[in-house]
């Protein structure tokens, strides 16, 4: 079996590091079509859509507005230690938030900082060379959101001195240092479009803190307790126009994922939300919308979006690349890998349960009004049959990673799986559980069959 000729593929995305003996291990390092990280974004955005439009949105205020379900003040110690669960729907102001904000920017800056030292150096391996571009826009973005975080900190203590003009024109100043090393590169070489374009993206950023700055010292200090700086600053919770907007953001970047529109800026928007509303009440979420963020999370980290997408149409149709684009498989494998120890985990807490060593577990499920979709006498599933349905999927369960890793029971193992789901979304209310699971199934579809070409995944 060989590789695909080097002529006609292109790999996208990032190629990691693997350690031995991942690294001599082909099904850790074969490329893989980029359809079949494509299908499973397709598919976990569809999911993700008709929840949001089904569960969340005729809900919204109850599950996470102020006074309902979801009310910051029942929360509070969900955010704090040694939970730490982050989110931006608490505000700018939260203590966490700031944190996570202000070493975000720490790391920007010395990494920005290396970049530019390399230039002026003339250092060609200096960290960062490829995308400086990119790197300034990502440190613009982590300071303007550290200055809103001190803003927000001093609107609530009600103290909008000489703070919040103090840190943009600190962050002003260090603006400045960086366009020095930047224009002393220019004068030294006298070339490079690249240099060019970071020299006036961080002339640009220094008009934009200037102007933070300003605004700092002139509106602030007057801001009164309905003014729009603090409630935008504010916890969007207590709003109830902003927390619609931050659902109807969620929905419209769960959209662009689905499209492949800026795909990667769409999976970290997707996955930074669902996150967000998820910190603020965990009560209303299951094993499912756990395994919705950890997708999330992989989506956002691979070129999710090179094949079966508006950014894929548009890239060929500029550049009349036809090339068939390949990904690396770590995301993938990983999921998989995931994947198999959700079974197997799950089976190993079943086996310390006595309702499931008994065989009873089935029968006492189909029995709970709470869980199932119809009266027990609906469904008239004779006992001892039962019984052995819930052996036989504990025995599934345990042994999962040893079915997917024998050649002559993976298919029924995983044909198996993908019924069980199915059958626990048709007779089960579980929430997102199920269509979330069968996700994880797509990218192991027979793809190579339909477009005609072995891949050797």
């Amino acid at each position: 079996m060989t590789s695909p000729s080097t002529d006609k593929v292109v790999v996208a995305g990032v190629e990691p590091w693997l350690p031995w003996p991942l690294s001599a291990w082909s099904w850790w390092t074969r490329p893989v079509p980029a359809e079949r990280l494509a299908i499973l974004r397709i598919g976990l955005s569809l999911c993700l859509l008709v929840d949001l439009w089904f569960n969340y949105l005729p809900h919204l205020h109850d599950f996470f507005g102020a006074g309902g379900l979801g009310d910051p003040e029942l929360f509070v110690w969900y955010g704090q230690s040694p939970r730490w669960n982050w989110s931006l729907l608490r505000g700018l102001a939260d203590p966490l938030l700031l944190t996570l904000v202000f070493v975000g920017w720490a790391l920007a800056t010395a990494w920005l900082g290396l970049d530019l030292l390399a230039r002026l150096t003339g250092d060609t391996t200096g960290p960062g060379k490829p995308q400086s571009v990119k790197l300034v826009l990502a440190w613009d973005a982590a300071s303007i959101l550290l200055i809103l975080c001190v803003w927000s900190r001093c609107l609530g203590d009600n103290d909008a001195g000489s703070v919040p003009s103090l840190v943009p024109l600190g962050i002003l100043a260090l603006a400045a240092a960086f366009v020095l090393f930047e224009a002393c590169r220019l004068l030294r070489t006298r070339s490079g479009n690249e240099s060019r374009a970071m020299f006036w993206s961080l002339l640009a950023i220094c008009g934009v803190f200037a102007g933070l700055a300003f605004v700092g010292m002139l509106h602030l200090p007057h801001a009164g307790p309905d003014s729009v700086a603090r409630r935008l600053l504010g916890s969007w919770q207590r709003e109830p126009v902003l927390l619609q907007t931050a659902f109807w953001i969620w929905f419209g970047a769960t959209l662009g994922l689905l499209l492949g529109v800026a795909t990667r800026y769409m999976a970290i928007a997707a996955w930074t939300l669902s996150v967000s509303f998820a910190h603020v009440n965990p009560y209303i979420d299951n094993a499912g919308d756990v395994v919705r963020g950890i997708i999330l999370f992989y989506l956002m980290l691979c070129p999710c979006g090179a094949a079966w997408s508006i950014d894929t149409c548009l890239r060929r149709w500029r550049n009349e690349d036809q090339r068939t684009v390949f990904v690396s498989p770590w995301a993938l494998r990983l999921l998989f890998v995931q994947m198999s120890l959700i079974y197997f985990l799950n089976g190993l807490f079943k086996l310390f349960g006595t309702t499931w060593l008994t065989g009873e577990s089935l029968y006492l499920v189909l029995g709970d009004l709470n869980l199932i979709r119809f009266p027990h006498d609906r469904i008239n599933l004779p006992y001892s049959v039962s019984v052995a349905m819930t052996w036989f999927m504990l025995g599934w369960e345990v042994g999962f990673p040893l079915w997917v890793a024998l050649p002559w029971t993976r298919t029924l193992a995983l044909i198996f799986g993908a019924l069980f789901h199915v059958g626990i979304l048709l007779t089960m209310e579980l929430g997102g559980f199920a269509p979330y699971m069968l996700t994880l199934y797509l990218p192991l579809l027979p793809l190579k069959r339909w477009r005609h070409q072995d891949d050797g995944s």
